[in-house]
Formats: structure tokens, C-alpha cells, sequence
């Protein structure tokens, strides 16, 4: 008797009755059997990051089109397949955020494409440690008005600091690029797909841009740093906190940021340029953590100035031991930040 895969029997039995109920449980073990193999391996494909294949999508009339490109390094146009290699080997990732909305990630030298109306978009990449910190549907990073019936595109860079940003750049060098990059697939665009339909004999009135005072915010240093601290991992949860507000506030009323200036300050007492050296690394801090936040690094400045314009002038006049004058002195340990900006009503 031949034997199968599934079932050997020792030896033939007269048929019963009772292998009617037996029937189906053995008929559905030999279909698994059967099957089982196949489709675990059909489940092992493995999961794809990029389309090599992908084709940009046809413009719809009358909206406007981003395509947003990561490369391995430099301008576009100026890259080699080792290059190309050597970026693929990295692990780090950048998200995109389009009008405070999610769009896409970059794992890899790779493009996105997105389709919206024409007008103004704010457009910021973060790298994926901070991009939990981005308020949803809170406008931030750069500006750029988009024309009908165009497409714009911009390259993924890394600034001085090393924080990303996105860079305009010319259609004709970026369309040789793209040739080389597969597309970005893996995650799911949070962007609202919109009807840019326009009313010709409605009159619709132009917003203009209206100046916003300056804001000034005070933070003193025992509030953001412990004693003689500066670095960006030693900033306390409260002082986090503050910038955050500071952040927050800055995104709000459809604010654009034109600049954001971040000074320190220390007490006059120790030895002057030392408390110098430690007032410009904590604005520098400062500075690293709005950049992080979706501020762009090239309307973010930071300075220190000692114990330049303190606030308090009289501590060593009116107290005599170094606690009393150093809980004196708290007010002129600080970190100012000012924003100025314009608002669009």
C-alpha cells in the first residue's frame, strides 16, 4: 500500500459508521497538508521600502505639485553610484511634514510626490527622533508660494548643524536625478486631498501680511539647566517644557517666523570669560533645540553675552555670604528669546 505524506496507516480496516465522523477532519488535515507550505512561503516576501519602478503621477488641472528628493550628498546632478551605495547604508530617517500634516519618510535616497492647490504651503523636515514634537495641522518650517499647474521641487539637505531642511532646487538638474531614485512606499501620506476649483466671479480678497511685534520671553537658567550644565541632554523636563510653550505659541494664528534670536546671560560673579564661554553654549543649546523643533536654522541665531546687562545690579552691596548673593544673582543667569514675525489674517 502506497503511503502519504500526511497520514501512514499501519494497516486496512473495514469501513464503519463511525468513520463518516472522522471524514472531514481527516480530509481538511490532508487539504493542510497540502497547502500549508505553499503559503508560508508566498508569506515570506520580503517588505519593500521603495519602488524602483514608480512614475510620478499625471498633475491634476489646476493643482500644484511637490516632489521632494533625498540623495546621498551635494547638488543634484552630482552623484555616483558608490555615492548611492553608501547613503543606502545608513539608517538614519527624515520625515516631511507638508502645512503641519504628515506626508512621507525617507529611509533612503529616495522621492515623494504630493499634489495641493495652489497658493502658500509651509513645508518642514525633521529627522524622525523629533518629528513626534511637530504639532499636527500647526503650519511650520519654510514658506513658498506654488504656482497653478506646477511642480516645485525641493532636495532634502543637512545645514551646518546637521538638522535637515529642504532646499529649492532647479527642475531640469532634479528631473536628471530622479531617473535614479525609486520612490518612498512604506508609510501612509496624512495630507487631505482638496478641490482647487475656483469660483472666476467670485472676488476673493488678497490676505496681506501684517507685522507682528516682537516677543521677548525671559527663561532664567536654573529653570533650564542645573549649575554649569549646557548641553542639549541636560536640559530639564521644566525648561523643555518652557520652549515647547515658546514653540507652540510661535506656530499659532498662521505665524510666519522671520527670525528667532536666542541670547544668554550669567551672573557677574566667578570669572567673566568662563561665565561668557557658558552663556554662548547654552544659547547655542537653545538655538539646536527650535532647530529640532522645525524652525529653520537659517532665521535662527543664538549669542552669549556674559554678564552683560544684568538685571539685578546690587547683590554684592546688599548681601554679604555667597548664598545670599548668589540667590540674588538668579535673575541675571537667564536665556532670553525673541521672535519676530507676520501674521496672515
Amino acid at each position: 500500500m502506497s503511503q502519504s505524506n500526511c497520514m501512514t496507516p499501519s494497516r486496512r480496516r473495514p469501513f464503519r459508521l463511525a468513520n463518516l465522523v472522522l471524514l472531514p477532519a481527516l480530509v481538511l488535515t490532508a487539504h493542510l497538508c497540502l497547502t500549508v507550505p505553499v503559503n508560508a512561503q508566498e508569506s515570506q516576501q520580503p517588505w519593500t521600502l521603495l519602488d524602483q519602478a514608480a512614475e510620478r503621477p499625471t498633475l491634476t488641472q489646476g493643482h500644484s505639485a511637490i516632489v521632494i528628493m533625498k540623495l546621498p550628498r551635494g547638488e543634484a546632478g552630482e552623484h555616483s553610484e558608490e555615492a548611492f551605495a553608501a547613503a543606502a547604508a545608513r539608517k538614519e530617517t527624515v520625515s516631511v511634514f507638508i502645512d503641519g500634516s504628515y506626508h512621507a519618510s525617507f529611509p533612503r535616497p529616495s522621492w515623494a510626490f504630493a499634489e495641493v492647490c495652489p497658493g502658500a504651503h509651509f513645508l518642514n523636515a525633521v529627522r524622525d527622533s523629533t518629528a513626534l514634537a511637530v504639532q499636527e495641522n500647526l503650519p511650520s518650517g519654510q514658506r513658498y508660494e506654488l504656482q497653478p499647474s506646477s511642480t516645485s521641487y525641493f532636495q532634502l539637505m543637512d545645514d551646518n548643524s546637521g538638522a535637515p531642511r529642504l532646499k529649492a532646487v532647479d527642475g531640469n538638474a532634479a528631473n536628471a536625478v530622479l531617473r535614479q531614485l525609486p520612490k518612498t512606499t512604506h508609510t501612509i501620506s496624512r495630507l487631505e486631498s482638496k478641490s482647487c476649483a475656483v469660483d472666476v466671479d467670485a472676488v476673493t480678497p488678497v490676505k496681506m501680511p501684517q507685522m507682528m511685534p516682537a516677543t521677548k520671553y525671559t527663561l532664567q537658567g536654573s529653570t533650564l539647566f542645573a549649575v554649569d550644565k549646557f548641553t542639549l541632554d541636560s536640559l530639564r523636563k521644566g525648561g523643555r517644557d518652557e520652549l515647547d510653550k515658546i514653540v507652540r505659541a510661535s506656530r499659532a494664528n498662521n505665524s510666519v517666523i522671520e527670525s528667532l534670536s536666542v541670547i544668554g546671560y550669567a551672573d557677574p560673579t566667578g570669572n567673566s570669560a568662563y561665565n561668557l564661554t557658558l552663556s554662548q553654549k547654552r544659547a547655542q543649546t537653545i538655538k539646536q533645540y527650535f532647530v529640532r523643533s522645525g524652525f529653520s536654522p537659517e532665521i535662527t541665531t543664538s549669542s552669549g553675552k556674559g554678564a552683560a546687562d544684568p538685571v539685578v545690579t546690587d547683590c554684592g552691596i546688599r548681601f554679604k555670604t555667597k548664598a545670599q548673593i548668589n540667590s540674588c544673582n538668579e535673575p541675571n543667569r537667564r536665556v532670553e528669546i525673541v521672535v519676530r514675525g507676520q501674521s496672515i489674517r
